[in-house]
C-alpha cells in the first residue's frame, strides 16, 4: 500500500510523522485541509494536485490554472484575481470530502507539483518586495512596538535580523510549505529557474494523464505556447518579469549577498531548503 511504502522508504524519518490514530494520510486537522492558502489546487479533469508557494509565480501559475478551466478573464490581476478563492472559481483539496481528498494525494494517477526557487533569490525577494515597506514589516514583525519596520528598510541585514522571529509566508522556508508526512507524495518537482521548460514538461505530463487530451503537447499548444504577455504572443514564462515578481531580485543576489556575515545569517535561516532531498539546491 502507499503507508507501506512511505514507512520503507529511506526518507521516511524524514517526511512521514503521524498526526493521529487514524490509517489516513490526510486528516481534518492537517493545514493542507484547515487552511486555504496552504490547500493545494486541484484540476480534476487532469488529475493534478499543485501546491503553490508564495514569492514562486503564484499568480502565473493561478491565472493557468483559471485558463484551463475555462474562465475567459483569466489573465485578470487586481485585488480579488486570480488570488482570491472567492472570485476565482478554482477548487481546493479541501473542497472535497476526506476520502476523496487522500485518494487525490496518495492514489498513484495523480501528479502532486510543486514549483519552488533558488532560497537566496526568494529571500530578497521577498525583502524587495514587502521587507522595505516600514508600516507593513511593523504590523506583520513588531505590532506592540512598531520598533522593526525601519530597521528592516534601512538594510538587507537588518531585515535577515528580523526573519527568524517573525514567521511569514513571504519568506517562511519552503520546506515548511506543508507537514513532512506530505513530501512523499510529491511526484513533480519543478524549478522557476526553469520555469517554462518545466511547465511544458508538466503539462506534458498530464495530458498524457488524460484521456481527452490528443498527444502530450496538446495542452501546452492549448495553453502554455501562446496568450501570454502583453501583447499575448508569448508562451508563458517567456520573460523573468512574469517569474520575479518585478523586483529584479535575480540580478540582485551579488548586490545583496555582499558581506561574510550576511551570507552566513541567510545560510542559518535557508539551511532547511538547501538540505531537502526534493529541491536539489546548492548554496553557491
Amino acid at each position: 500500500t502507499y503507508l507501506e511504502r512511505m514507512l520503507n522508504s529511506p526518507y521516511a524519518r524524514y517526511y512521514y510523522q503521524p498526526t493521529s490514530n487514524s490509517n489516513s494520510l490526510l486528516n481534518e486537522h492537517d493545514s493542507l485541509y484547515r487552511i486555504s492558502w496552504m490547500s493545494p489546487f486541484v484540476l480534476e479533469e487532469h488529475r493534478l494536485l499543485f501546491f503553490t508557494v508564495p514569492k514562486v509565480a503564484c499568480t502565473v501559475f493561478k491565472q493557468l490554472f483559471r485558463r484551463m478551466s475555462g474562465y475567459s478573464n483569466w489573465k485578470k490581476h487586481n485585488n480579488d484575481l486570480p488570488h482570491k478563492q472567492q472570485f476565482n472559481g478554482l477548487k481546493l483539496l479541501r473542497d472535497y470530502p476526506l476520502d476523496v481528498a487522500n485518494e487525490m494525494l496518495t492514489n498513484d494517477t495523480w501528479t502532486r507539483a510543486i514549483f519552488v526557487r533558488d532560497p537566496r533569490e526568494r529571500l530578497l525577494s521577498a525583502y524587495l518586495d514587502k521587507g522595505v515597506k516600514t508600516n507593513l514589516i511593523n504590523k506583520w514583525c513588531c505590532k506592540d512596538t512598531q520598533d522593526c519596520g525601519a530597521r528592516s528598510a534601512a538594510s538587507f541585514e537588518g531585515f535577515l535580523s528580523l526573519v527568524p522571529a517573525c514567521l511569514n509566508n513571504h519568506w517562511e522556508a519552503q520546506a515548511h510549505r506543508m507537514e513532512h508526512k506530505f513530501w512523499f507524495t510529491i511526484n513533480f518537482v519543478g524549478h522557476i529557474e526553469t520555469a517554462a521548460v518545466d511547465t511544458h514538461r508538466l503539462l506534458s505530463i498530464i495530458a498524457d494523464d488524460s484521456d481527452d487530451c490528443d498527444g502530450d503537447d496538446a495542452l501546452w499548444n492549448i495553453y502554455g505556447a501562446n496568450g501570454w504577455g502583453e501583447s499575448g504572443t508569448e508562451h508563458i514564462f517567456q520573460h523573468t518579469s512574469t517569474i520575479r515578481h518585478g523586483t529584479g531580485s535575480s540580478d540582485k543576489v551579488v548586490q545583496y549577498y555582499n558581506t561574510t556575515g550576511i551570507e552566513r545569517k541567510a545560510k542559518d535561516i535557508l539551511r532547511i531548503d538547501y538540505e531537502h532531498p526534493l529541491f536539489n539546491f546548492s548554496f553557491a
